[in-house]
Parts: structure tokens; C-alpha cells; sequence
């Protein structure tokens, strides 16, 4: 049901829709790409990157592939493709996966190098690096052609996930001067707060009131309390009143 019904929705999308596999959904013998039920409903606008290397979009826009055909890589994979470019006209897109060691630094061969992509940026061999695996809006280094979307809907509380639900709009030129407008769109439907407070009588009863009566749209944010103190027999009643209003 779940992939009948995404498949229904991008197929009413009036562009190409590109699905990278990625850690979650790697290319393998089991993979969800090649499920029946996937076979059978794909609409003739969703492709799947099944093959690295470069897919032409349209005349004068290619798209550089890096798909996961396993959980474990054993290379940065998106390097390896870029390392394999020579100049084009063409406005290049890069799509891959993975953490980018200037910002999750480990020993993990499968972990793409900052370096090289911003190399591939200034030497105008690419024009945008869009890469999946943080869950939050990042961009990566100073060109402003790295970026990571995030999730387009929030998985986690906001002290963990900065950004997420956003979709990016990129809009990119190659021309005499080459330009990029990366615009941010909220999509997410849902928030999870983390509302830390310190509650030692009446009054920080009331804060804490005051405070979820502000949340919008309640029936759609989950709340994870943290709160911190001593309180007697009769504000520990009103507190529980409070919890089991909201």
C-alpha cells in the first residue's frame, strides 16, 4: 500500500523524478526497486538511478549518480564518480549518500570527502552536490553548492533535528556568470518539542502552562518534557491537571 501510494503521487509530479538509492534502500538482491509491487506501479516519470555515473536529464543538464548498491560501500562513492568527470557545458547535479567528513569525521571508508567536492565546485566540473543522509537542512562548506535537504518530514526532537521537513529548491544558471538560489520550503506536517523547564512551585506550574498553550497546531507536535525541581503534595496535583489537560 505504502508503495502504490507514493508511486501514485510522484506519478502525478509534471517533471522526471529521480530516486537514488541510498543506506536505507541500497540496490541489492532485496531491494525495493525491485519488488513486484514496485515493478508494477513505477509511472514511465519515475526513474531510478540504478547505474553510477552520468544521466542525461535534458540537452544542457546531466545528473551524476552515486547509488548505494550495498549497506557497506568500501569507497567514498560519490568521489569516485566526480573523479571521473572531465569539463562539460552541461549544468552537472551530483546525487549521493552519505555522512561528508567535515562534519561526521570517522573512520568509515563509505564517508564522502568535503575536499573533493568543493574541488569539483571551484573547478567548475559540477554545480550542485545534493547529498542524503542528515536528516536536517545543511549546507556544507563555504561554496553554497553542498547542501544536504533533510528529511522532508521531522523524525526526531528538535535538541537532535535542527531543520527537518524541508524540501530545497535549487535554481541554477551556466552562463557568463554562473549562479545558484537554494530556497528552503517547509513540507513537514509535524513537529516533536523538547521543552526543558525547572518547576519548584505554583508559579513555574504556570510558566509551563502558559508555555504549552502557545504550541500551534497541537494535534500534530508530540512534546517530550524534561523538567527539573521540588514541589509539594498540592503543586504536584496541579501539575498533573496541567499533563493531562494538554
Amino acid at each position: 500500500r505504502i508503495i502504490r501510494r507514493t508511486l501514485d503521487a510522484l506519478g502525478d509530479y509534471p517533471v522526471p523524478v529521480y530516486l537514488l538509492p541510498g543506506n536505507h534502500d541500497p540496490l541489492d538482491a532485496t531491494s525495493v526497486y525491485r519488488s513486484r509491487d514496485f515493478v508494477a506501479a513505477r509511472p514511465e516519470n519515475v526513474i531510478v538511478l540504478e547505474d553510477a555515473g552520468v544521466v542525461r536529464v535534458r540537452d544542457g543538464v546531466s545528473l551524476v549518480a552515486a547509488p548505494w548498491t550495498t549497506k557497506r560501500p568500501l569507497s567514498d562513492l560519490v568521489t569516485d564518480q566526480i573523479a571521473g568527470l572531465e569539463a562539460s557545458d552541461d549544468i552537472r547535479i551530483v546525487v549521493g549518500h552519505g555522512g561528508v567528513d567535515a562534519l561526521s569525521p570517522n573512520d568509515d571508508p563509505s564517508i564522502v570527502g568535503a575536499a573533493s567536492l568543493e574541488v569539483a565546485v571551484a573547478d567548475h566540473l559540477v554545480d550542485y552536490v545534493a547529498l542524503g543522509d542528515r536528516h536536517s537542512v545543511t549546507s556544507v562548506g563555504d561554496s553554497g553548492r553542498v547542501w544536504y535537504s533533510g528529511a522532508p518530514e521531522v523524525t526526531a526532537f528538535d535538541h537532535v533535528e535542527t531543520a527537518p521537513g524541508n524540501v530545497l529548491e535549487v535554481t541554477l544558471t551556466r552562463d557568463a556568470e554562473s549562479t545558484i538560489q537554494v530556497t528552503p520550503h517547509r513540507v513537514g506536517q509535524w513537529a516533536f518539542r523538547t521543552i526543558r523547564e525547572d518547576v519548584n512551585g505554583a508559579d513555574d506550574i504556570t510558566r509551563l502552562r502558559d508555555l504549552l498553550a502557545a504550541i500551534g497546531d497541537k494535534s500534530r507536535t508530540v512534546v517530550q518534557l524534561s523538567l527539573v525541581g521540588t514541589i509539594g503534595v498540592a503543586d504536584e496535583v496541579a501539575l498533573t491537571d496541567v499533563l493531562e489537560e494538554f
